[in-house]
């Protein structure tokens, strides 16, 4: 067994490659995200910048650039961004929460398909969004019309070798979507 001491997790992903990427934030030290190696030994660590307020999921791009979702009850900036490895941002999708064109509200999770696509559990508006690698909005997957209104999109996980996408929901509901 292997055991890594990280500091105020938020959540996990893995890459293909099997990196662990874990998201951590506090208050008092801002968030950032690490990058460790299949042995458990830090491959890098990036602070993310502090315009990202309350980060909520990280996500490693095949670039090596990252995919950090932000923004929740307590903040009044909601969005998707591409940060680069030194902690630059360099691009985003969203700002102030709602759920107009370019908006999020509570994007709690996000996942990369194999094009490094990013989908984006944004809960607060009960839809799971598709923007391609450069955070330029492509289509809604799935929104309140498919799973009701009591229901919202908690988490993903998207399967490459089969093109599919697994979203989890508070209701215990599990949706199966296959991606084109």
């Amino acid at each position: 067994d292997t055991w890594i001491q990280l500091e105020a997790v938020e959540t996990l992903s893995v890459t293909p490659a099997g990196q662990l990427v874990a998201l951590s934030y506090t208050e008092y030290t801002g968030g950032s995200v690490s990058v460790y190696s299949r042995a458990g030994v830090l491959e890098s660590r990036v602070r993310l910048p502090d315009a990202l307020l309350n980060p909520q999921h990280a996500a490693l791009t095949a670039s090596g650039s990252f995919v950090v979702s932000h923004g929740d009850l307590y903040t009044d900036q909601h969005g998707v961004c591409l940060v680069s490895r030194d902690g630059a941002i360099m691009a985003s999708y969203g700002q102030q929460p709602g759920s107009a064109p370019g908006q999020v509200n509570s994007p709690c999770h996000i996942a990369l398909d194999a094009e490094d696509r990013v989908l984006v559990c944004d809960s607060g508006n009960r839809r799971v969004l598709l923007l391609d690698s450069k955070l330029n909005f492509r289509r809604v997957l799935l929104d309140r019309s498919s799973f009701g209104d009591d229901c919202w999109p908690l988490c993903l996980w998207f399967d490459r070798r089969a093109a599919t996408l697994f979203v989890g929901f508070n209701t215990g509901l599990v949706v199966i979507y296959k991606l084109n």
